[in-house]
């Protein structure tokens, strides 16, 4: 038996010398700005008002909570080559939260459109059990599941295309965009993409908050 076989089998760490270079302050950034949205929508959301922004917010907030540490794990992980972040139950909850959101979300920017609420309920709450069946069978996540993400985003925002709030739906998409754009070229960015991702986030919530209320104008 060689000497990494029989080091696996002991449970004994791997050599200094492979152990991959991390990312600790760009992960710490990125539980940090995830931070920076939900800060937002408590100070510029009326909780006296109408409940769908409510349930937004509170949504929002409670995925920072899983989406923060997720990333503190990631910043604890960073340099250990064993660590495989799509194992994460922290990622899990992640991902699951977002779906939460993005129901939430569409909730608020559809009055008077059930179908679209109910359409979202339906297809959030698939790709969350899918989320939570992959979890508790030790499969990891993958792409996909982010494409899921991208579907439901798709969907809550027809509600503004639907009811012609065309500036809204504008600043949603801007956002995710650039956001996007970030996202994915977070190793060319020295992997600082991904909290500049969440950045991007403010000014979508922004609109989504502007077109929840342009109904009651």
């Amino acid at each position: 038996m060689n000497l990494r076989a029989s080091r696996e089998i002991r449970g004994d760490p791997p050599p200094c010398q492979a152990y991959r270079v991390g990312h600790f302050w760009q992960e710490l950034f990125s539980a940090g700005s995830m931070v920076v949205p939900s800060l937002y929508l408590i100070m510029a959301v009326d909780f006296a008002k109408q409940l769908p922004l409510k349930m937004l917010t509170v949504a929002t907030v409670v995925h920072c909570l899983a989406s923060a540490s997720y990333h503190c794990q990631c910043a604890y992980y960073t340099t250990d080559p064993r660590w495989d972040h799509l194992k994460s139950p922290f990622r899990t909850a992640d991902m699951c939260l977002i779906h939460v959101c993005m129901f939430t979300y569409c909730y608020a920017v559809s009055p008077g459109l059930w179908y679209l609420p109910a359409l979202a309920f339906a297809t959030n709450g698939f790709c969350m059990l899918l989320l939570l069946y992959r979890r508790l069978h030790s499969i990891p996540g993958s792409k996909a599941d982010s494409y899921r993400v991208i579907a439901c985003i798709l969907l809550y925002t027809s509600a503004m295309l639907w009811r012609g709030d065309f500036s809204s739906y504008a600043g949603v998409m801007a956002s995710y965009g650039l956001g996007g754009y970030f996202w994915t070229r977070n190793e060319k960015l020295g992997h600082w993409g991904h909290g500049l991702f969440h950045l991007m986030l403010v000014p979508c919530t922004y609109c989504v908050v502007r077109s929840a209320t342009f109904q009651v104008e």
